[in-house]
C-alpha cells in the first residue's frame, strides 16, 4: 500500500508521527500514532500538503498494523458508501439497514435475523448471518408475490429494493442453495447476476437449481452500461447508481415482454420490414424466413434443388451460405456456373474450367453470383451458428452429415435442429436443410428431430419420364399439396412442366402470395 510520512495536522507535532495511505479508489487516509487520528485526508489538509509531507522518514512508522478500511467510523462509512455505491443514510433508514465501524453493512430481516456484508474486501467473511439460516432476503414475504427478482449481492438488493421494485431477493453470492431454491418454488424468478464470469456461471447453476424445484427462471444478462463505459465488472448496484433511469426503463421493457399485453407492439409491428418472399425456379415453391427441409430418395435431385435455390436467393438480393458435406467446393462452383450457359454441363466445366474462357457472359454472371454466395464444406454446428451473423440464407446439404461431439448422433441432430430453427425464428434467416430419406420409409430420417422442427417441407420422388413429384407440406406433419417438375441435371435447373399444379391452394399462405400469371 502506498504510504508517506507526515506531521499530523490534528495536533502540534514537529515530528513525522502520522502517515498518509493511498486507497485503491485514489482517496487518501490519515493514521497518526501520536494522537490516534484515523480519518480521510480531507481537502483542508491537502492545502498543507507541501508543508506537512516529509519525503525522508524521520520515524519508522512501519505499516501501522491496521487495515485503513476498518478505521472508518459509521459517519465516514456512510460518506464512503454514498460516494462509491450510492447507498445513503435515507435508504438505510427506509430498509432497516445500518453500518458498523468494522466496515460492515448490516440489515435486519425476517424472524429476527441479521446479515452483515463485508465491504473491506479483506480476509474476513464476506457475509455474516446472525439468528439462523441465511435463507433469502425478504423470505418472510415470498408468498406475497408470484414474480421475484434475484440478485447476487446485498448492496445490489438494497439499491434495487429502494429504487426499482420491492419484490427482490438476494442469493448472497453467485450461486443458490437447495434451501434457497426451495423457498422460490413455483415462482417466476428474473435473475440479474453480475456481468462477469462468476455471475454468468452462477446464473447457469441457479437456473438449473430453480427449475429442479419447480420455479421458472428467466435470466436477464445485464447490459454493459447504457451511456457510460464501466472500467470494471457491471452489477445491479453500479447500473442503478450511475444510470438509474436507463436501467429502470430497461427492467420495465424486459419484464413487459412476458406480460399478456403490449400496447407498443402495434406501432413496432407497423414499422418493421415486411416479410420477403423468395421465388424459385418452380413458381409454386417460395420461401420466407424460417427453417425448411428438402428430403427424398437418392438420385431424385436434392442437391440440384439446393443449388437452384441458392442461385434463386442470391438473384433476389440474399447473401447465401451454401454448405455441402459430400462434394468438393470446386464441383459446387461448377454446378452454379452451368446454370449460366447452355453450351456446357457442370461435369464438363468441372473437368475443364478453361471452357468458361469462351463463355464470358456466363463467367461474369458466376462472378456476380459468388459476390453473394459463399461455398463451404464440413462446417461444425458451432461454425454454422457463427455464420448466421453474416448471411440472410443458409442451404445445408445434408443434415445427417453435420458433425457433432455427442456420442448419440440422434441427440446431436436434435441440438442441430434446435439451432437451425432458432436461426429462422429468432434471427429471421431462411434456412433450407437437405435430408436423406431413411431405408425404413420414414421421410425424415433422424428420429423426430427433423420432422418436428421445420415449418415447411418438400418431399421429392421420381415418376415416369424423369419428372419429379414434389409434395409440399405446410409443416412436416401435415400434407398440403404437390407440384411436378423436370430436373435439368446438366445445368442444375428445375423446369416447370405443363402438368405442374397444386392440390390445395391453401399451402400458398406458407410460401407466399402467387401472382395471377403464375397460376
Amino acid at each position: 500500500m502506498n504510504k508517506k510520512t507526515i506531521r499530523c495536522p490534528d495536533h502540534k507535532d514537529k515530528h513525522a508521527s502520522a502517515a498518509i495511505f493511498t486507497r485503491p479508489d485514489g482517496s487518501e487516509w490519515l493514521h497518526c500514532l501520536g494522537c490516534g487520528a484515523n480519518r480521510l485526508f480531507k481537502e483542508g489538509d491537502k492545502n498543507l500538503r507541501n508543508e506537512v509531507y516529509i519525503e525522508d522518514e524521520v520515524y519508522d512508522v512501519g505499516d501501522f498494523g491496521v487495515d485503513i478500511k476498518h478505521c472508518l467510523n459509521p459517519l465516514e462509512l456512510l460518506e464512503d458508501l454514498a460516494r462509491d455505491k450510492g447507498i445513503t443514510s435515507e435508504m438505510l433508514d427506509a430498509l432497516g439497514g445500518f453500518v458498523t465501524d468494522e466496515y460492515y453493512l448490516g440489515f435486519k430481516y425476517g424472524n429476527g435475523r441479521e446479515v452483515y456484508r463485508n465491504l473491506a474486501k479483506d480476509n474476513r467473511p464476506r457475509f455474516i448471518n446472525v439468528g439462523g439460516n441465511k435463507g433469502l432476503m425478504n423470505d418472510e414475504i415470498i408468498d406475497h408475490y408470484d414474480e421475484w427478482f434475484l440478485v447476487e449481492g446485498l448492496t445490489d438488493w438494497a439499491m434495487f429494493k429502494y429504487f426499482i421494485r420491492p419484490n427482490v431477493t438476494t442469493s448472497f453470492g453467485a450461486e443458490i442453495s437447495d434451501e434457497q431454491a426451495y423457498l422460490l418454488r413455483g415462482k417466476t424468478v428474473f435473475m440479474l447476476f453480475d456481468r462477469d464470469f462468476a455471475g454468468y456461471r452462477g446464473s447457469k447453476q441457479a437456473e438449473a437449481k430453480l427449475m429442479e424445484y419447480g420455479a421458472t427462471p428467466i435470466n436477464f444478462e445485464l447490459p454493459n452500461g447504457f451511456n457510460l463505459k464501466p472500467s470494471g465488472k457491471v452489477d445491479v448496484g453500479y447500473l442503478i447508481h450511475k444510470e438509474l433511469e436507463e436501467f429502470r426503463n430497461w427492467i420495465d421493457f424486459k419484464v413487459r415482454r412476458y406480460k399478456t399485453f403490449d400496447d407498443t407492439y402495434v406501432d413496432r409491428f407497423k414499422k418493421r420490414d415486411p416479410l420477403h418472399f423468395y421465388k424459385t425456379d418452380i413458381p409454386f415453391i417460395r420461401f420466407t424466413q424460417g427453417l425448411y427441409v428438402l428430403t427424398g430418395p437418392p438420385g431424385v435431385g436434392k442437391t440440384t434443388a439446393g443449388i437452384s435455390f441458392t442461385d434463386n436467393f442470391q438473384e433476389q438480393g440474399g447473401s447465401v451460405l451454401y454448405v455441402n458435406y459430400d462434394l468438393p467446393e470446386d464441383q459446387i462452383v461448377a454446378r452454379l456456373a452451368s446454370r449460366y450457359t447452355d453450351a456446357f454441363s457442370w461435369a464438363e466445366i468441372e473437368a475443364m474450367p478453361h471452357l468458361l474462357n469462351d463463355e464470358r457472359e456466363a463467367e461474369e454472371k458466376l462472378k456476380q453470383c459468388l459476390k453473394r454466395v459463399k461455398v463451404m464444406t464440413k462446417l461444425t454446428p458451432s461454425e454454422l451458428k457463427h455464420c448466421k451473423k453474416y448471411y440472410t440464407h443458409m442451404v445445408i446439404d445434408y443434415l445427417q452429415r453435420v458433425p457433432n461431439n455427442h456420442p448419440d448422433q440422434r441427440v446431436g441432430l436434435e441440438h442441430l435442429m434446435d439451432d437451425l430453427s432458432d436461426m429462422g425464428v429468432t434471427d429471421g434467416m431462411t434456412v433450407v436443410g437437405i435430408s436423406r430419406e431413411s431405408l425404413n420409409g420414414n421421410k425424415f430420417s433422424g428420429t423426430a428431430a427433423i420432422e418436428y422442427h421445420a415449418q415447411g417441407a418438400m418431399i421429392l420422388d421420381k415418376t415416369d419420364n424423369d419428372i419429379v413429384s414434389c409434395e409440399i407440406r405446410k409443416n412436416t406433419r401435415g400434407k398440403t399439396g404437390h407440384t411436378l417438375y423436370k430436373v435439368d441435371y446438366p445445368h442444375q435447373k428445375l423446369v416447370p412442366t405443363k402438368l405442374s399444379g397444386i392440390a390445395d391452394d391453401k399451402f400458398r399462405t406458407l410460401w407466399g402470395e402467387e401472382d395471377e400469371k403464375d397460376n
